[in-house]
């Protein structure tokens, strides 16, 4: 029975190196879970607010690395098409973040997952 929660759409962006030049391929991915939460954090009289980002990809073979490129929902841009990295992400700011972290869960009986965080 598939998860109740898995009902998002993201477009991975992963990264590789070929000829040491950056290569992007897109990804839709549907049946995902997607979390968004803004977070504060007080530093003396300072405080700052940061999007912390969760998604959990239903275990598929893909392959994903960190520093990729999450956005929610299906999109069509190509980075090193006219735009780089950083471009596609403040396009689509609060929706897209870099993965800074991998977990896979893809050892369990149940609810097999590979969770990303940024």
């Amino acid at each position: 029975m598939p998860n109740p929660n898995y009902t998002h759409t993201i477009t991975l962006f992963h990264k590789t190196i070929v000829d040491k030049k950056e290569v992007w391929k897109a990804s839709v991915l549907s049946n995902c879970f997607y979390k968004c939460e803004t977070t504060a954090s007080q530093n003396g009289t300072d405080v700052t607010k940061s999007n912390t980002y969760t998604v959990r990809i239903p275990q598929v073979s893909i392959d994903v690395s960190m520093d990729d490129i999450i956005v929610y929902g299906s999109v069509n841009d190509e980075i090193g098409q006219g735009m780089n990295a950083t471009q596609l992400l403040h396009k689509y700011k609060p929706d897209a973040f870099r993965v800074t972290s991998i977990s896979d869960n893809t050892r369990y009986r149940f609810g097999k997952h590979i969770r990303l965080g940024g």
